[in-house]
């Protein structure tokens, strides 16, 4: 059977609601009006349910004489049957919000973000991501509140290829403090973390993958936001605010 070969004609999809067909079609192993074996379809048909768009793909080649891409309805050939792939999907919702809330260790925390794998029905990966350090009464100042976003946006196939291509960006800003065995805050400052991210990756096969990651850090460190009893211990027990770095991985 996997050596069985078919002229597709045409190629119909029932079942989507918001993915557009050249996703389908960019899965296919073989185009409108070529020649393609039953392992190529099926093989296809494999690459259609990995995309995690879909709960369940099935597919049927049907006789029936129609127009080809170039409009002319082609002669069937006995050797090389012509058919239609008719494939049927059943589409996910992708587009998933979240949102988090914690309180602990005198400290406030919020989170709300919101991805979508199939962004414009497009096979694109896009979120978002937006967190809040809040008031804190021994650590923070009454109206001080330390914010951070992340987003990002990954193409699996970037230029209609098999490249997968993807971009982060982080911005976000965290409490570190310092204790001493007593369990005393002796000092502390602010983390404000700039990251950018660039991912590449080549599918050779749907086993074998190939690719990096170059990843660009930006440090600073501030006492703008702490409670002045944290800001006078860190001054007074490590000279201030620790220097700036950068670095590239």
């Amino acid at each position: 059977q996997g050596c069985f070969t078919v002229r597709v004609d045409a190629v119909q999809i029932e079942g989507m609601f918001r993915t557009h067909r050249s996703v389908v079609l960019r899965e296919l192993l073989f185009s409108e009006g070529g020649v393609a074996s039953m392992r190529q379809v099926e093989e296809s048909m494999t690459r259609l349910r990995n995309l995690g768009l879909f709960r369940e793909v099935s597919y049927a080649l049907v006789t029936q004489l129609v127009a080809g891409p170039d409009g002319v309805v082609p002669a069937q050939d006995p050797k090389v049957p012509g058919r239609v792939l008719q494939i049927t999907v059943d589409e996910r919702w992708t587009l998933m919000p979240g949102f988090s809330f914690s309180q602990g260790g005198d400290l406030t925390s919020l989170r709300a973000s919101v991805y979508d794998v199939n962004a414009f029905g497009r096979y694109l990966e896009l979120g978002f991501q937006y967190g809040r350090l809040g008031r804190s009464e021994n650590f923070l100042k009454s109206d001080g509140a330390a914010n951070s976003f992340v987003l990002w946006a990954r193409d699996p196939r970037f230029l209609d290829s098999f490249w997968r291509v993807g971009v982060d960006l982080w911005s976000y800003t965290r409490l570190r403090t310092f204790y001493s065995t007593a369990g005393d805050v002796q000092g502390g400052f602010l983390l404000n973390r700039l990251i950018a991210v660039l991912r590449a990756e080549r599918e050779f096969s749907r086993w074998l993958r190939l690719g990096g990651t170059l990843e660009i850090m930006s440090d600073s460190f501030s006492l703008d936001l702490l409670s002045d009893p944290v800001a006078q211990a860190q001054a007074t027990n490590f000279g201030g605010a620790p220097e700036s770095n950068r670095a590239v991985i």
